[in-house]
């Protein structure tokens, strides 16, 4: 994975908040009786809300209560780990930490809190560590979000999040810059004058003379500090630096794993998988291995590294598609209108593409091999899903193939985005998009699940996934994804993507996406506030919430 190193200013989620004494959670829910703003697009167990009399925030829990007062200047969830969901909350020019259940993790005393960076998913947010700097009267230092525990005492004028490596820069009271591990222990690897984080166990470093270079944990130097600036690096160890200063220009310059350069060009360089790719006449990428040696004397107007840099796809100069292996190699030549990943699994190797051919307008499958998989003539080929199969469009009718190319669903249904309606020539077909359904001689729509199996009557005039805003509906993050339906009638109703009705036609005005802990805001009237829905379709909370979403 491609990663940029950073030097002594660690750019994680540093926020400002204000905050004095946080008072505990984990008492009795208290009632929803004021009037709220939802103001948060969370991913984790609590809706954040704020009281619109006090101007104050807290967190609805997924059974509808008000699990987090009201008390808070700011409240916004951080990330998750094995210790659960963490929220931090402000209150007064000081900020601390809360769980899911309001209940205070770190107490809200500290000027700054600086929280490791994340790994984002399609449904959470991962902490990459469970430690935190904490900062107060001007001294950094570490605290736990396991339990709000001090690890490490503030006595440093700056430190950086240990983003999960075993250590971490920081500047010392008499302004050295300097390594310390996670038991506060001060590490010797060399004298710098900027040390940057660690990231897969080497850290990029500045010497007193201004040059830049990398270290592993051991304070070997795996590239000398030489360089004026940096641009990349990858795991494995192949960097591209800079020279120069900007009067006088600069020089890009790629260096491998042991700091030999292999590659110097006045013209920008960057990584494109394994390979290097210079940037020439404002349009001409060249490809060259880690050698330095070129690969091909062709010249592509755009490159895409695919999956972790297994392939890449390329554009000639006449913007036709074609593929290579992660070495160069050419496994599709220039001549398709459009190259499209749709499956890779990391753990076998196994990949395909769909390819589009200019000629006819059919699409085809191609493995990992560059070898064309035997299908039908079909004008669109989606996404594998977890199912293994995917949705092909065949004279405007879906059906779906399994990975052999095999149509194990009929090409016999109509289908419609998630915007309630068919599909316009050049529509992208995906598998996600594809639940809702109609067949020749029906004029109402079914909902299909992922299998390519319908799973309700023929009975909606109109169907939609909730995932943009409109006039009558909320856009939020979601790992929950409902269908709002409607029959001839000109209210909704909700149904999942199984089929299973939450609550029929013709009961709501309007209906949002749901929240990550599953509750759907839901509107009765036009004039009305918006209530909150359990996914068994029970009403939870009072119609108490407005649809303004302040965001921080």
């Amino acid at each position: 994975m491609k990663r940029k190193m950073t030097l002594l200013v660690s750019l994680v989620m540093i926020f400002t908040l204000m905050l004095s004494g946080c008072s505990g959670g984990g008492e009795s829910p208290e009632k929803l009786e004021s009037t709220y703003s939802i103001i948060d697009f969370p991913q984790g167990s609590l809706i954040v809300v704020k009281d619109d009399e006090t101007n104050l925030c807290g967190g609805v829990d997924g059974s509808g209560n008000l699990a987090v007062p009201c008390e808070y200047n700011s409240l916004e969830y951080i990330g998750s780990g094995s210790f659960g969901d963490r929220y931090s909350a402000t209150k007064k020019d000081k900020y601390g930490t809360i769980d899911g259940d309001g209940n205070v993790i770190i107490p809200c005393e500290y000027d700054s809190i600086q929280y490791p960076a994340i790994n984002m998913t399609e449904t959470s947010s991962e902490l990459t560590d469970d430690l935190v700097v904490i900062e107060k009267d001007g001294k950094a230092g570490y605290c736990s979000l396991k339990d709000g525990a001090v690890v490490i005492e503030p006595t440093f004028t700056f430190a950086n999040c240990f983003q999960g490596e075993e250590l971490a820069s920081v500047v010392s009271e008499d302004g050295q810059t300097e390594y310390i591990s996670r038991t506060g222990d001060k590490v010797n690897l060399g004298n710098y004058s900027e040390a940057g984080d660690f990231n897969d166990g080497v850290a990029m470093v500045r010497d007193e003379k201004g040059k830049l270079g990398v270290i592993d944990t051991q304070g070997k130097p795996l590239i000398p500090c030489r360089y004026d600036d940096f641009l990349e690096y990858y795991d494995g160890g192949h960097a591209v630096f800079m020279e120069g200063n900007d009067e006088d220009g600069y020089r890009n310059i790629a260096v491998d794993s042991v700091g030999n350069e292999i590659l110097s060009s006045n013209n920008p360089i960057s990584m494109c998988g394994n390979l290097f790719g210079e940037y020439v006449d404002d349009s001409y990428h060249i490809l060259y291995d880690r050698k330095g040696d070129k690969v091909t004397d062709k010249k592509y107007s755009e490159i895409t590294v695919m999956a972790e840099g297994t392939a890449l796809i390329v554009y000639d100069m006449n913007e036709k598609a074609g593929l290579l292996d992660q070495n160069g190699n050419e496994l599709l030549p220039c001549q398709y209108s459009r190259i499209e990943e749709i499956f890779y699994d990391a753990e076998t190797g196994k990949q395909l593409w769909e390819v589009r051919f200019a000629e006819d307008g059919y699409c085809k499958l191609i493995n990992e091999k560059g070898e064309e998989i035997p299908t039908g003539d079909y004008s669109e080929i989606g996404r594998f899903s977890e199912t293994g199969l995917a949705p092909v469009l065949h004279e405007g009718k879906v059906g779906f193939i399994d990975m052999s190319g095999k149509e194990v669903v009929p090409c016999e249904y109509y289908p419609a985005t998630w915007y309630g309606q068919e599909p316009e020539e050049g529509f992208m077909l995906d598998s996600y998009n594809l639940s809702a359904v109609r067949k020749e001689g029906e004029d109402h729509y079914a909902i299909m699940d992922a299998n390519g199996k319908v799973v309700t009557d023929y009975k909606y005039s109109y169907v939609r996934e909730t995932t943009e805003e409109s006039e009558e509906y909320l856009d939020v993050q979601s790992a929950f994804r409902i269908m709002v339906v409607r029959d001839d009638g000109n209210k909704f109703g909700v149904v999942s993507l199984d089929g299973k009705e939450i609550s029929p036609c013709g009961s709501f005005y309007a209906v949002g996406k749901a929240f990550s802990n599953g509750l759907i805001p839901v509107k009765e009237s036009e004039d009305s506030l918006w209530s909150l829905m359990n996914m068994d379709g029970k009403i939870v909370s009072k119609p108490v919430f407005d649809r303004t979403f302040d965001q921080y």
